[in-house]
Formats: C-alpha cells, sequence, structure tokens
C-alpha cells in the first residue's frame, strides 16, 4: 500500500515545486518597468514622482536611456528640466499597475508617454 503512494506523492511534490517556480516568475515579471529616452538636441534634468515618492535621475544626455522599475501601484508623473531653466511635465500623469511598461520619450516640448 505505501509503495502505491510514493509515487503519487512525489508527483504531488514536483508539481508543488514547479507551481512555487511559476509564481515567482510570474512575479518578476509584473514589477512595473519604466524606460525614459531623451530625444531632445539638450542635456535633461529627469524627475519622477508617484505617490509620496519622488526620484531625481539627474541629468540624462541627448540620446540617452535609462531604465528603473518601481514596486507600486500609482500615477506617476515626470519632469523634465532643461538648462534654460525650462521645466515640462506630462500631464495627465500615467497610471501604472503589476506588469505595466511605461515609454516615456522628452523632446524640446514635451513629455510623452505610451504604455503597453
Amino acid at each position: 500500500m505505501i509503495k502505491n503512494i510514493r509515487p503519487g506523492i512525489s508527483v504531488i511534490i514536483f508539481l508543488s515545486i514547479v507551481a512555487l517556480v511559476y509564481l515567482v516568475a510570474s512575479y518578476e515579471d509584473s514589477v512595473p518597468k519604466f524606460s525614459v529616452k531623451n530625444a531632445a538636441s539638450v542635456p535633461v534634468h529627469i524627475t519622477a514622482h508617484w505617490r509620496e515618492e519622488r526620484k531625481s535621475f539627474g541629468v540624462l544626455s541627448p540620446g540617452g536611456e535609462l531604465e528603473f522599475e518601481v514596486n507600486a501601484e500609482a500615477e506617476m508623473k515626470f519632469e523634465a528640466e532643461f538648462p534654460n531653466g525650462t521645466v515640462i511635465s506630462n500631464s495627465p500623469a500615467v497610471y501604472f499597475t503589476a506588469g505595466s511598461i511605461v515609454n516615456v520619450v522628452v523632446t524640446e516640448s514635451s513629455i510623452e508617454i505610451t504604455t503597453q
């Protein structure tokens, strides 16, 4: 009787391990990801705001890109400050949640955002 139960228990343990690995991998893929590109002809200082958080990414050179992740669900607003002191931001703020991929492009006159 015990010999008949062992293969069943082995299958259950194996399937449990596979399910756990899948859940961990799915969680890693679900963290919202952001990509910011400077399409302007001058360097810009990039800042992101969400909830009560604020993150400054420093100066992004023309053609430069940066990527980051935020383990949250909220609205995010981006600001770009130009060398002449002009500040532009996206309006309305972009909403992000688990699995979101947000692409941000800064131009001389706007911040363009697309989501996937």
